[in-house]
């Protein structure tokens, strides 16, 4: 089977998404996708932890359009361990079993865009060749324009979890066993972004997802928090004319201080920046951690 996926990949690539509980926004999330694939032939990977009856009728209900479906249990100590350890597997479906050039990972509570698919492959096959290509994220927190339909930016910045395309060569960096062995400790975006912060993710001026995530695990359960306020005012929606093709432009949407503008000049400073964001956030961690377990003693 995976042979005969293998030799009908479109571009080598591959799209995966992992679900346990959430039946309704699964529906949404595999209608959005299935729509931006249109008649692509790109093999859809479903990861499935098993445990709601009602997650698995949606997936039987669009199991004609998912080419290949796995089936996994609660095999992890935490959420974030099943999080990470099923996003994990997903991507090792795509570059290890089916030989792809590309995975786009979505989150099973987050809609994208009609045109999501088609601006990914886009800035695939413009930057593929550049080594400081590291993907492409699919969101954006600047304020939706028209005029920026067909724009986007080089920026040095994390994966975003909810919706991104990483390349084989991106992924070809990390060591799977290493991610596996730290998956309950931080999510997966966070302990590969050292890396792809050395180079750049292509990122749309309006973002081509909403998160949907507050009936999540580990994210606000508010919807309306500023995160998902700030990406809902970004959204590109689903009924516009998808640009033929798309135009890159400075960014200038610094939504966040280590969400910096890449070039080859600027490498050394974004490395001294993050180490430097990432020593600081340690830290605060830390103080967080101490301050929850000096709470419990005295509990």
């Amino acid at each position: 089977m995976f042979n005969r996926l293998k030799s009908d990949i479109n571009s080598q690539g591959a799209i995966f998404v992992s679900t346990h509980s959430r039946a309704h926004e699964l529906d949404e999330c595999l209608r959005h996708i299935v729509q931006s694939r249109g008649d692509m032939n790109i093999p859809l990977i479903v990861i499935h932890q098993i445990g709601y009856e009602e997650v698995s009728r949606v997936i039987e209900s669009w199991r004609p359009q998912i080419q290949i479906l796995v089936e996994t249990v609660n095999a992890g100590i935490s959420p974030l361990q099943n999080i990470n350890m099923n996003g994990l597997l997903g991507r090792e479906i795509a570059f290890t079993w089916l030989g792809a050039a590309w995975c786009i990972g979505v989150e099973d509570d987050v809609i994208i865009s009609r045109d999501a698919i088609k601006f990914s492959l886009f800035a695939f096959n413009k930057h593929r060749k550049d080594p400081f290509f590291r993907g492409v994220n699919l969101g954006s927190k600047r304020k939706y324009d028209p005029a920026f339909n067909d724009k986007y930016s080089k920026v040095s910045f994390g994966i975003h979890g909810q919706a991104s395309l990483i390349t084989r060569r991106t992924w070809k960096k990390f060591n799977p066993d290493k991610l596996r062995k730290y998956s309950n400790v931080e999510g997966q975006d966070s302990m590969m972004e050292h890396y792809v912060k050395t180079g750049y993710m292509c990122t749309p001026c309006n973002s081509r997802y909403l998160d949907k995530g507050w009936n999540g695990t580990h994210a606000s359960k508010d919807p309306q928090n500023e995160h998902y306020v700030d990406i809902n005012n970004s959204f590109v929606g689903n009924e516009i004319e998808a640009p033929e093709i798309y135009h890159q432009i400075a960014y200038d949407s610094f939504w966040r201080e280590d969400s910096l503008e890449f070039s080859i000049c600027a490498i050394p400073l974004i490395l001294i920046k993050n180490k430097y964001l990432r020593a600081r956030y340690n830290f605060r961690k830390a103080i967080s951690n101490f301050s929850k377990s000096r709470s419990v003693r005295k509990a």
